[in-house]
């Protein structure tokens, strides 16, 4: 393989693992986010609850 080939290879190589990690990182920002939402809305329930009380 010549030389620009190779360097051509890595380049993509690394170009995906990149685009792999911010796939993940997005991904658990995705997954934060909702566990941040479903806790606001656990809060939100109990002090609706306690209010109709």
């Amino acid at each position: 393989m010549s030389k620009v080939a190779a360097a051509k290879d890595s380049q993509q190589t690394s170009l995906l693992d990149m685009l792999k990690m911010k796939m993940r990182q997005a991904r658990e920002e995705a997954e934060n986010a909702k566990d941040d939402a479903d806790e606001a809305k656990r809060k939100f329930e109990e002090e609706h609850k306690k209010r109709e009380e």
